[in-house]
């Protein structure tokens, strides 16, 4: 096992994934969010994911952040640790699945929560905060997180070398 999976935080939680969405609606809505969106998974019709637009008042502009939460890679661990103690009926996976999602929410509000109280008290700015989150519209036209870019390594536009930073205008629709 290795140290990513030893640790998860809110294992036991049983906050409903609607409250910890609406939560996180709140804590960016006190910061000033201009937008708020929630991507549903078109199959189970659960939420998967935020958005937002939300002013960064050192450098004065919009910026435009998505955060997923990471219910697949919990139940992966989940699963994982359930499995090596009892044999899993289909019910355990359902149940698991469920579990999974509510720490997945729960971890991604104390994410904002955290990230937006280190903005509040000037440990970084609101960019720095949600650096890998922000949303950059390619030459393409398709919109990316930063963090994918990078995992990508694919930061820089291909023709001029220059970084891909957009506008901070909104790129995608949400339900």
């Amino acid at each position: 096992m290795s140290k990513t999976e030893q640790f998860i935080a809110s294992l036991e939680t049983d906050v409903p994934v609607s409250r910890s969405v609406d939560q996180i609606r709140q804590l960016v809505e006190r910061f000033g969010a201009a937008e708020f969106g929630i991507q549903y998974d078109p199959g189970s019709g659960e939420p998967v994911a935020v958005s937002f637009r939300i002013k960064d008042v050192s450098i004065g502009q919009f910026l435009p952040v998505a955060l997923r939460a990471p219910a697949d890679a919990i139940y992966k661990a989940l699963e994982s640790r359930r499995s090596q103690h009892r044999w899993l009926t289909d019910a355990n996976r359902a149940t698991i699945r469920q579990q999974a999602r509510r720490v997945a929410w729960r971890n991604l509000h104390d994410f904002v929560r955290a990230s937006l109280i280190g903005v509040q008290t000037g440990i970084m700015s609101l960019g720095e905060a949600f650096m890998a989150s922000l949303v950059v519209t390619l030459p393409t036209g398709e919109a990316k997180r930063l963090g994918e870019l990078a995992a990508e390594g694919s930061l820089l536009r291909p023709t001029d070398g220059r970084l891909l930073l957009g506008p901070g205008e909104r790129t995608s629709t949400s339900k």
